[in-house]
């Protein structure tokens, strides 16, 4: 091919934002264009690229070169690529130190460079960033410190690279980050203890099993759908702290595998159970401490859970006010299936037949006198006869001295002799042993 002419043409300026758009507008980035190599646009003065492709009438078609873009004046790239379908070009180059917004960055666009090099210490929001791109780079080593919006950060994206070093001590987000992905990451190093949204957090990521075990979910509020047809996903959460957490609708719902002890839960503010675990298969996990004291709707809690066969009638007594319940048992395992009936006392049942307190003795302690003997010391004379001494006068008659001389032994074959005859009583040839002389 020959080489193209060099461009006559001076190096565009643009000054401001919307004569940027007017040239991206009219479609011709190559040398010969109005305007030149869109690679040698100057758009320094341009601090803001909010929707500056994704508002093009063409942008599923874009893909202009601006890999050489000075951009290190830019705070803002909100939703910059949004629908760019077509948008692949290398942004290793880019300089974004100043940016704070990187919202809907690269949202469905098709873009997956490697961008590992940027400086994003700045950045405060990945809300949907790259939320269903083709992305999948490196990223473990942005420092993402300063971010508190992971909302939606990778969403049906092709996401499974490793951010096991990010720093997410900060965000208060994390509101469907991986919903979707291929995503299986180790994540065991986070520190969630902002994290307050977690709803939809690792929604339909079919692959992901990662520990997440000791995240602190001290502040969560919402893990609604958090693993919704995680079909993977067995990981041991047990020592998660819920006691804000105000709704588990469907957090379980069709995680096929997951079969983790959630007995030591605080789910004491929860008003939600709806679906929680709906079609999780193999869950069979005795949730009878629960307080279920403020939930509101049991709808189809455990419906489908084809193995659950647990005995709950300890919700009963807890539950009041107004309540749905339907279908709550329904496809389970539980020998009682039929909605608890509210109204009835005991209420139930609630997968077991529900029984009322009975009058049998309790083993518990209490402060009524037990009708048992008691083993341990008391003030109360004993009925029966103590070995210990006592000031008592004994009632058992005394035995009569007995007439016969205490026998003095002087040798041990006289002793031997007397001990062999075997009578020692007072009454014996040697009288009482008790009596018996063996000083010599």
């Amino acid at each position: 091919m020959p080489t193209p002419a060099p461009s006559t043409a001076p190096t565009p300026v643009f000054g401001d934002k919307d004569a940027l758009i007017a040239a991206l507008e009219q479609g011709d980035y190559s040398a010969s264009g109005p305007y030149g190599s869109i690679q040698s646009w100057s758009v320094q003065a341009v601090h803001n690229f909010d929707s500056l492709i994704s508002n093009l009438t063409n942008v599923a078609a874009f893909n202009g070169d601006v890999s050489n873009w000075d951009v290190s004046g830019v705070t803002s790239m909100n939703s910059v690529f949004l629908n760019a379908a077509a948008f692949n070009v290398p942004l290793n180059n880019w300089v974004v130190s100043s940016v704070t917004d990187m919202t809907s960055m690269f949202y469905k666009s098709a873009f997956n460079s490697d961008v590992s090099s940027w400086d994003v210490s700045s950045v405060t929001s990945f809300d949907s960033l790259f939320r269903g791109s083709s992305f999948n780079a490196p990223l473990n080593n942005w420092v993402v410190s300063s971010v508190t919006d992971m909302t939606k950060t990778f969403w049906n994206s092709a996401f499974n690279s490793d951010v096991s070093r990010w720093d997410v001590s900060s965000v208060t987000s994390f509101y469907g980050i991986f919903r979707g992905t291929p995503f299986n990451g180790d994540l065991s190093s986070w520190d969630t203890s902002s994290g307050q949204e977690f709803r939809s957090a690792f929604s339909a990521a079919t692959s992901f099993n990662g520990d997440i075990s000791t995240w602190d979910m001290s502040s969560a509020t919402s893990i609604k759908a958090m693993l919704y047809v995680a079909s993977a996903f067995n990981g041991d959460l047990s020592a998660w702290d819920t006691s804000r957490v105000t709704t588990l609708q469907n957090v379980f719902y069709g995680a096929s595998s997951f079969n983790g002890d959630l007995s030591s839960w605080d789910i004491s503010s929860v008003e939600n159970l709806q679906g929680a675990f709906y079609e999780a298969t193999s869950f069979n996990c005795n949730l009878n401490s629960w307080d279920v004291s403020r939930v509101t709707t049991m709808y189809q809690t455990f419906m489908g859970a084809s193995i659950f066969d647990q005995d709950l009638c300890a919700w009963g007594p807890k539950i009041s006010g107004t309540f749905t319940v339907t279908n709550c048992f329904d496809g389970t395992s539980c020998p009682m299936t039929a909605v608890p009936d509210l109204s009835a006392s005991p209420k139930g049942p609630f997968c077991h037949v529900c029984q009322s307190p009975t009058n049998a003795p309790t083993k518990m302690p209490t402060n009524t006198p037990s009708k048992a003997p008691t083993k341990m010391p008391t003030n109360t004379p004993s009925k029966d006869p103590t070995t210990a001494p006592t000031k008592a006068p004994t009632t058992m008659p005394t035995p009569v001295p007995s007439s016969a001389p205490t026998p003095v032994f002087g040798d041990k074959d006289a002793l031997i002799a007397a001990l062999e005859q075997g009578d020692y009583s007072s009454s014996g040839p040697y009288g009482s042993i008790q009596l018996w002389n063996v000083q010599a």
